[in-house]
């Protein structure tokens, strides 16, 4: 029964990924809205507000340094440059692609199907050399006795299993730990009311009557005359290039005008679509091009929420999954990587420079840590740090001044010239 049941999973496993759930619901429309849309992770960029919080979430990671540190001790960190990882996640993680895109290609994995998975390719003296995409629905994570494993169908067709030490694995919020949940799965009604309004919009411009209205007619038509006014007015009245035409009735028709798209909140209920998408991404709506409650006093605040509460969990992720991957647990305690964020924090020129004078007044900051911040280059003499006169340790003893010397006194034998009287 155990040799039947290995050679069963082994089938199973070969088949792969027909035997992917998520295939299967993309394939025969189990994700279906039941507004009637159909709602995939691919489909779902189709419609442009998902496009641009993709864009706006894959971007920021792609544009963010990842840097590679060493710790100083006693405290404090520097660029690791001489460390090969440091290439390898800064400019080039493989001969194909940038730093940017690879990691724009895994957030936007991550934000379309919940997961975001790269090979690790290893070289002779068990350092990283390489670091390769998986695309994220043909990678299934399984725990058998114990053991996490993970199932693959590569590019080329090929099917295998990788241990976790070989794969970066990103997931999103999940159930177990392992796969994370996919928004666009999960706000599927959301995006199928989306998708319905725009099909909506659609086929009203290209099949509806510009005079849309109601004909009434005091008698009965034959099916030969409701049929030549049916294309009648298809004819003269329907699509764009025949809007505002002027419609003649005879034999006692009458025109009554019907609702129009805007007095149905046809517009609002579209604009209420991007709100929802922009609160399942958790992206402040202005950036998904909604500024009906921006205003130039509220973005610089909604963009640094962004920063801390959009941008910052998906941070942390990479950074957790690249630390614990990439080095070894003794590692760990000399080298770290981490994302610099200081670019995404700027606030304006005003705000900037009245930070930076009260870090020079205060004497932990000098010149040319202030130029290094603004891209400029150092000055002679900039590396002094400034020490406020007016303060003191806590607990230490005042100072005693010095006593003053005493005046001379004039006895009128000295060279000093005479008071005048």
């Amino acid at each position: 029964m155990n040799f039947l049941q290995k050679l069963v999973g082994r089938a199973v496993r070969a088949l792969y990924p027909l035997t992917n759930p998520s295939l299967w619901r993309e394939l025969f429309g189990i994700t279906q809205s039941a507004a009637g849309p159909y709602v995939t992770p691919a489909s779902a960029l189709k419609n442009t507000a998902v496009m641009c919080a993709h864009r706006v979430l894959a971007e920021s990671v792609g544009y963010l340094p990842l840097i590679t540190y060493e710790r100083i001790p006693g405290g404090g960190k520097k660029r690791a440059t001489d460390l090969p990882l440091y290439s390898l996640l800064h400019d080039e993680p493989n001969r194909y692609m940038s730093s940017v895109t690879f990691r724009e290609t895994l957030q936007g994995h991550l934000c379309g199907w919940g997961n975001a998975y790269a090979e690790i390719q290893w070289g002779a003296h068990g350092q990283p050399i390489a670091l390769w995409p998986l695309l994220p629905n043909f990678v299934n994570p399984e725990v058998r006795e114990g053991t996490l494993r993970y199932w693959v169908t590569l590019p080329d067709g090929q099917f295998t299993s990788m241990s976790p030490d070989d794969l970066i694995h990103i997931p999103g919020l999940g159930f177990d730990g392992l796969r994370g949940y996919s928004p666009i799965t999960m706000a599927r009604e959301a995006l199928g009311l989306a998708f319905a309004g725009e099909e909506l919009a659609g086929r009203f411009y290209r099949n509806g009557p510009n005079v849309s209205g109601v004909l009434e007619h005091p008698g009965t038509l034959s099916e030969d005359a409701a049929k030549r006014l049916r294309e009648s007015i298809e004819r003269r009245h329907s699509g764009l290039s025949n809007a505002y035409r002027v419609m003649i009735l005879e034999d006692g028709l009458k025109f009554t005008q019907s609702m129009p798209l805007k007095d149905a909140q046809f517009l609002e209920g579209r604009k209420f679509q991007i709100s929802e998408i922009a609160r399942m991404y958790r992206i402040p709506p202005h950036m998904l091009a909604d500024l009906d409650r921006a205003s130039w006093g509220n973005i610089e605040h909604m963009s640094l929420e962004f920063v801390i509460f959009s941008l910052g969990p998906w941070l942390r992720k990479w950074e957790q999954e690249l630390n614990r991957k990439l080095f070894s647990a003794q590692a760990r305690k000399r080298y770290f990587i981490e994302f610099n964020v200081d670019g995404f924090l700027r606030g304006d020129l005003k705000s900037r420079y009245d930070a930076y004078a009260v870090a020079r007044l205060n004497g932990w900051m000098n010149a040319n840590d202030i130029l290094e911040l603004e891209n400029r280059n150092p000055i002679p003499g900039g590396d002094v740090y400034w020490q406020p006169m007016n303060v003191g340790v806590l607990g230490a003893p005042a100072p005693v001044p010095e006593p003053k010397a005493a005046p001379a006194v004039n006895n009128g034998s000295s060279d000093q010239p005479p008071l005048k009287e």
